[in-house]
């Protein structure tokens, strides 16, 4: 199951929000942003893939070479290569096949929205995943069995309603694309963003009660600008802990805990939009 949400609300007040909330249900099997940039996902913070599996790299391009020549059949613009979400969707294809799940939520819990907030220090925005699997012997390094894979994987998804849908997805900006194999074993993950922002520089993953993030962060071109406002938002009970406050102002949240960062674009002088951010951990204070 993939979930796309899009948050907005009148910046005349909360308690006036209205909210969108596009849920997707597919079937499972489901450029940097500039060469310049640090790499948003600190490689320290991932667990090693394990040597028994293999990156297949040539299919992972293809993959995305055939994702954009569809949308260009059908209108739309092209997605991007961006290190960050291929790095998560290449974590994510290894650990199905490392603990051996085929599920866009892992056993812990944390679906592609998560994993992207609490991996990608810097992207703002909304995130969609298709999954795909088959199982039986090929030439692994064999660079034409990967291009057949590459078109299988891709016509399989174009022929689901829940993953034709994020192929197409018009607002989408950027693509990650991991493919890995074990034995006959092999997977696939094709993870999409809407970027809007991102951010100056990395969120730390950990902050206390009452410090200043000091937020900043910069707007993709033609999209919505750079955000004035954020709040923190539970996940877990859909609801704000603190904010809307301004990008200057230190966290005021009363209890300890686990919340995502929400950003707040606006898009007429009475209403924000909304979009969500990196994770972090708030800690009480010393």
């Amino acid at each position: 199951m993939v979930t796309s949400r899009q948050h907005g609300i009148r910046r005349a007040g909360v308690d006036s929000a209205w909210l969108i909330v596009v849920l997707v249900v597919s079937l499972l099997p489901v450029a940097s942003v500039g060469a310049e940039e640090d790499d948003p996902v600190p490689a320290h913070d991932f667990h090693e893939i394990p040597t028994e599996l293999i990156r297949l790299q040539v299919a992972a391009e293809r993959i995305h070479v055939l994702t954009n020549e569809v949308r260009a059949r059908h209108g739309l613009g092209p997605v991007r290569p961006e290190q960050g979400l291929t790095t998560i969707a290449l974590l994510h294809a290894s650990d199905m096949l490392e603990r051996n799940f085929f599920e866009h939520v892992s056993p812990e819990g944390e679906g592609a929205a998560d994993r992207v907030a609490r991996w990608h220090r810097r992207l703002i925005g909304e995130v969609g995943e298709n999954l795909w699997m088959r199982d039986g012997w090929f030439m692994i390094m064999d660079v034409a069995a990967q291009e057949d894979l590459a078109r299988e994987s891709l016509a399989g998804w174009m022929d689901s309603p829940g993953h034709r849908a994020n192929v197409l997805r018009p607002g989408a900006t950027h693509l990650g694309v991991g493919v890995v194999a074990s034995g006959g074993r092999w997977r696939a993950v094709q993870l999409f963003a809407d970027l809007v922002a991102l951010t100056d520089r990395p969120i730390p993953n950990d902050v206390r009660q009452g410090q200043a993030l000091r937020l900043r962060a910069t707007g993709l071109p033609g999209r919505l600008g750079e955000p004035e406002r954020y709040d923190l938002w539970d996940p877990r009970s859909d609801r704000v802990v603190f904010g809307p406050a301004d990008l200057e102002s230190a966290v005021g949240v009363k209890e300890p805990g686990e919340y995502q960062l929400r950003f707040y674009f606006a898009e007429s002088p009475l209403r924000y939009r909304i979009s969500r951010g990196p994770s972090v951990r708030v800690h009480a204070r010393r």
